[in-house]
Order: C-alpha cells, then structure tokens, then sequence
C-alpha cells in the first residue's frame, strides 16, 4: 500500500485553515481540486489477545462516487502508541487519539498529529487524564468564542480496567495544539463504557447515547454540555457497543446477548435506513454528505475488515473497498482537502476540513 507524501499529509492534517504547502511542479501530488479521505485509526486485530494497533489507514473518497469502490487503502503514518477504543478528536490543525487500550494499560495521554513544522504523531507532553481509560466518547462543542483561539470537546464515560466510569471532562485545544483538560466538570448521573456520541446541529450540546454500566446494557441518553449534563430522551432499545451519526445510531449489542444490525432515529426526525447486511458490534460510522458508511467492527467471532455504504434512496448498504485487516474498536474521520496552485508564488495552497462527524 503506498504512502502519502510528507506533503500530501500536510494538506490532508489541517482543517478549516489554509496550508501552504512546499510542493513544486515536479512534485504536484495533492492536485489541483478537491480531495477527501476516509481514515481509520487504530483498534484491535482480533487475536486471541486482541492486539492493539497503531495503524493508520486513509481511503481516497473522489468525486465520483462510483469510483470509490475502486480506490485502494494508503497506510498513512503509525500513531505513538497503539490503540484501541480511544477517542479520535478532530481540531483546526491536530488531530488527537484519546486514551485507549494499548494491550497492556489503558492509557491517560495524547497522540497529536500535528500539522507544522512537519506532519508526524507526537505524545503531547504535560497533557493528560486524570486516570487512564478506553471506550469513553468525545465530541465537540461550538465554544470557540468563550476562548478565542481554543476549540472545546467533552470526553464522557468510558472503562478504567477496574469499573466503569461516569465522570465528563472538558479538552480544551489551542490553534497550537496545546490542551488543557479539565478535569471531572461534571459526572453522567449512570457510569457508561462503549456509549455512542452525538452532537446537536449547533454544536452547543452533545447526546451520550445507551452503554454499559457495569452490570446491565442501557437504553438511557444523557446531554452533556458546557453547563454540565442533563436527562434526555431514551433510545427505543437498549445498545452498547453501537456508533451514532447524523441523527441515527447503528448496530450494537443489545441487552439479551445479540448483535444488531437495525438503524434507529435518535431525536425527533424519523430516519428510514435500511438494516446492515450483517450484525455488528464495536465498529466505526461516519457521514460523507448525505451517504453513511460504517468500517470494521466485531461480529462475535472475528474482527472485521469489511466497510460498507449507504445512500439515500438504496434499499441497502452496498460494499467498499475491505480494510487491509480487521478491525475491532477502530476509530474513523472524514478528511476534505481543497488544493489550487498560486501562480505568483508557484506553492500549492491546501484547505482541508474533518468532518464533523466522526466515530
């Protein structure tokens, strides 16, 4: 699988923000136009030991979408460290791997991937959870104007290694990548692991969906935001283990040890999705345009490679291109690059935008 170029990951790493990238004509990788990625990080192999990876891997998304099911993975850089079950977190410039299981703790730090001098992962120093965790959820909240220059997430529940865990955290991160967490800004009023997460269209809240705590799979929604967390509407079934995106969650497990594969309208539109072809746990959703496409996952006995979309108007999800391996607990983002090339100053000027949806 080839590589992108130390430039084209430059374009790719920023968003919301212009790069100008050091590219010449010799060298005219991104091109003119417009680019998007699916990108899938880390998660578990699925062996006996259900080993974590580090592995970061981006599938060209043109155009075109009939061409997508002709695209070949890149295997972008390795994250610091392996990862499974953390949080992937998109900012203006960086994008951040939470917490997660490495194979021997569950960690409290951060990776970066950092956007200058050079596109490469590096642990944030100074930068840490009060304990280490995996399976907690992330999103973020439209907050910018109460620190300018700052981008605000709330990071909810998720598993210690010894119990499950009810407390929110507030990340804050500036246009340097620097990120002050606080700490235990409030607490859900159920401990939740392998919740799902969605944000309002506003950005102003973000809905903590179903989980497990600790002894039974629940069908409760908490809303989390600057102020603290409050009740929200129930889903219609209990699931854990499930992803949430554009107003819908997907799959799961649910309370009687079964795997799901139905689609259920969260808040007050009635989504008509169609099933999944097959039941899955534990996998990764997000939303290019108005399409749905759901990576990876478990199906109670092996990690999944398979990834699979769905269109408006199809009566059901159809196949692309499979992940070089399977993987269970990955996290997956949307990148967009938009590149033109200066003629005064023959450099490439790249903006890119990770879609707010993520998982």
């Amino acid at each position: 699988m080839p590589r992108p170029s130390w430039t084209t990951l430059t374009a790719i790493a920023s968003t919301g923000v212009i790069a100008v990238a050091s590219l010449d004509r010799q060298n005219p990788a991104p091109d003119r136009g417009h680019h998007r990625y699916l990108v899938v990080l880390g998660g578990g192999y699925g062996s006996a030991r259900d080993q974590s990876s580090a592995q970061v891997f981006a599938l060209p998304l043109p155009t075109n979408r009939n061409a997508w099911k002709h695209q070949q993975w890149q295997q972008w850089p390795n994250m610091v460290h392996p990862r499974r079950g953390a949080v992937a977190l998109a900012t203006s410039r960086h994008l951040l791997m939470v917490g997660g299981y490495d194979g021997t703790i569950h960690r409290s730090d951060i990776d970066s991937l950092a956007l200058f001098p050079e596109p490469a992962w590096t642990l944030l120093e100074g930068a840490g959870l009060p304990v280490g965790l995996s399976c907690a959820v992330g999103g973020k909240l439209a907050l910018q104007q109460v620190r300018p220059d700052t981008e605000t997430f709330v990071l909810a529940g998720g598993y210690d290694g010894h119990e499950c865990l009810d407390s929110v955290h507030a990340l804050l991160v500036s246009k340097e990548g620097r990120v002050t967490i606080r700490p235990n800004m409030a607490r859900l009023s159920e401990p939740r692991k392998n919740a799902a997460i969605l944000p309002d269209s506003r950005g102003q809240s973000c809905l903590v969906l179903g989980g497990w705590d600790g002894q039974r799979t629940l069908a409760s929604v908490e809303r989390a935001d600057a102020l603290g967390v409050g009740p929200a509407k129930r889903m219609q079934k209990p699931r854990e283990c499930h992803a949430a995106v554009n107003g819908v969650v997907v799959g799961g497990y649910n309370a009687v040890d079964c795997l799901m594969k139905d689609v259920e309208s969260v808040g007050q539109d009635t989504v008509l999705i169609p099933e999944l072809s097959s039941a899955r746990e534990c996998h990764a959703c997000v939303a290019v345009d108005d399409a749905l496409i759901c990576v990876g996952g478990w199906d109670g006995f092996m990690a999944l490679d398979n990834v699979v979309i769905w269109m408006p108007g199809e009566q059901e999800w159809h196949a692309l291109p499979a992940l070089p391996v399977g993987l269970n607990r990955p996290c997956a983002i949307v990148v967009e690059v938009h590149c033109s090339v200066s003629d005064d100053r023959n450099m490439l000027d790249c903006k890119s935008d990770l879609e707010r949806h993520s998982s």
